[in-house]
């Protein structure tokens, strides 16, 4: 009996082995297939010379259009998780050779600016007005105000005199006969409550303000489409101007008072094609 025991002992170990054999066969067989496939899919993946021809092919401006006028407004707010000052809306997008109408808006107690004069752009839009407060020097008080167009700015690269100032300004001329004289944009004036309620009777109003290269106070009857909110502690100050963004890239934008607490955006001025045959529309000068 012990030996008959070890006998079938015998043939099952026999057959373990042979078993564990087709097992070791089966995977290496698999292994060496996906092996294959793997080899299969790289080189399918691989990029041939054709493939690379074709990339590098593809235009650099992808958009080819004739410049248009864009009306952008722009905030200060601290509604951000930092409670810091911030531009609402801290980027915003044109097409290379777009004229850009900027509105810009604050009521705050403190004074601030709009500032683009990265790349070659010079451009500012300076709300300092009496009775507001300087950021970069104590909170000390302005007597002096720039709304009359006298008030020597922080930015001495754009301007030592005017609140709205900088070579990239049009001229009222250009403006008119580009159709960019008037800032035109539609607002809801409550967009908590759907349009037709009866405490938001209204359709979405439109405002048009004239390009004039100036800084308002709120009260100012060239603002009248916009309200000044309950709680400002003064009237809203806003300035606006116009330039065109003639050349291609990402331009970084401040207020000179709040950059270091993080108060700055960016323009992304997208490549043009029409540029390319259309040089003096789109703003360039022969170099």
């Amino acid at each position: 009996m012990k030996k008959r025991f070890l006998r079938k002992k015998g043939v099952k170990s026999s057959a373990i082995s042979t078993m564990g054999s087709l097992a070791l066969m089966v995977i290496t067989f698999i292994l060496g297939v996906g092996a294959t496939v793997i080899v299969y899919n790289i080189s399918a993946i691989a990029p041939t010379s054709t493939t690379t021809t074709a990339i590098s092919s593809v235009p650099a401006a992808s958009i080819d259009q004739k410049p248009t006028v864009l009306p952008i407004k722009i905030e200060w707010c601290n509604t951000d998780d930092t409670g810091q000052d911030r531009f609402c809306p801290n980027t915003f997008d044109v097409v290379q050779g777009d004229i850009v109408q900027i509105l810009f808006l604050q009521n705050d107690t403190d004074t601030h600016t709009f500032t683009l004069t990265s790349g070659p752009y010079s451009f500012q839009l300076n709300t300092t007005v009496a009775g507001s407060h300087n950021f970069l020097e104590d909170e000390d008080v302005y007597n002096g105000s720039c709304v009359n167009g006298n008030y020597a700015q922080e930015e001495t690269a754009v301007s030592t005199v005017y609140c709205v100032s900088g070579s990239s300004l049009l001229s009222p001329t250009f403006l008119a006969a580009n159709g960019a004289s008037e800032f035109a944009e539609e607002q809801n004036g409550n967009p908590g409550v759907p349009l037709g309620n009866s405490s938001n009777p209204g359709e979405i109003h439109p405002i048009v303000l004239n390009i004039t290269d100036d800084t308002y106070e709120g009260d100012s009857s060239n603002l009248s489409g916009f309200r000044i909110p309950a709680n400002a502690n003064f009237s809203e100050e806003w300035s606006i101007g116009a330039f065109q963004a003639s050349t291609a890239g990402i331009f970084q934008f401040t207020c000179i008072y709040h950059v270091s607490n993080g108060m700055f955006g960016y323009m992304v001025v997208l490549p043009n094609a029409y540029c390319n045959t259309n040089a003096t529309a789109c703003g360039i000068t022969p170099s």
